[in-house]
């Protein structure tokens, strides 16, 4: 035992972390959910979140641009602001429920944001109406990343409806989700969420998700993105269903 597991899972662990690393590399997200949708099958739920989260900030801090940072922690701060307290209250709420209750909401998250970046259903907000929506949408995005690690749709979704520009939706949303995974990593600490070596463990599977997310960066231009990104999106709503349906009847009989 090495980390406290044996050496498949280790070697599932980094196959995962590389895997997230490349699909990420190529279709610019999906990184915790390739780790929600793998590692569940094979290490602790609750373990499985907490693995991925430095992995996951050390692939977005690279598409953070560091001249956006400022206006976009100023004009967003009230989202931020809900988000990082909504992430407390998910990471306490994850680090309290059952085993199958977390694999059904690990799954539900996978099928829900598989659906979402499949259909992209399209939602405006109004002008004058920003930080009116950013309650709803911070508390959702924040309490499933603290749950889940999960929270990239309501993200997105925030961003889609202000109807950013382009250059300003890749800078908000980098930039925000740099500052989540962070504060996710302090929430798991704080409340002692990170069982046995797992933050050191993390650090280290780091060095696949950058190894994964470089090779994938690599080979974004020879690779029909649109019919990958789909079928990298099916593939994970399929593995969340399968979490569903395989635990679910743990979580009614209890």
């Amino acid at each position: 035992m090495t980390f406290g597991y044996t050496a498949f899972e280790l070697a599932f662990i980094v196959f995962t972390m590389f895997m997230a690393g490349f699909v990420k590399g190529v279709i610019a997200f999906a990184f915790p959910l390739v780790v929600v949708s793998l590692l569940p099958n094979v290490i602790d739920p609750a373990r499985a979140v907490a693995l991925g989260l430095a992995p996951a900030f050390a692939t977005s801090i690279i598409q953070v641009r560091a001249g956006y940072i400022l206006p976009v922690l100023k004009r967003f701060r009230l989202f931020i602001g809900v988000m990082i307290v909504s992430v407390f209250i998910g990471a306490a709420v994850g680090a309290s429920v059952s085993r199958p209750v977390l694999l059904v909401l690990l799954g539900a998250m996978c099928v829900s944001a598989a659906l979402l970046f499949i259909f992209k259903p399209e939602i405006r907000i109004a002008p004058g109406y920003e930080k009116l929506a950013a309650a709803p949408f911070g508390v959702v995005g924040g309490f499933f990343a603290g749950l889940t690690s999960v929270f990239g749709p309501p993200v997105v979704m925030y961003a889609v409806a202000l109807q950013l520009r382009p250059e300003e939706f890749v800078a908000t949303v980098s930039a925000i989700f740099a500052v989540i995974w962070l504060v996710l990593i302090a929430a798991f600490g704080s409340l002692g969420n990170f069982q046995g070596d797992d933050f050191w463990l993390s650090l280290l599977v780091c060095a696949p998700a950058l190894a994964g997310l470089k090779l994938g960066d690599a080979l974004r231009q020879r690779i029909n993105q649109t019919l990958f990104r789909k079928l990298v999106l099916a593939a994970l709503g399929l593995s969340g269903l399968r979490l569903i349906l395989t635990n679910l009847p743990a979580v009614v009989s209890s």
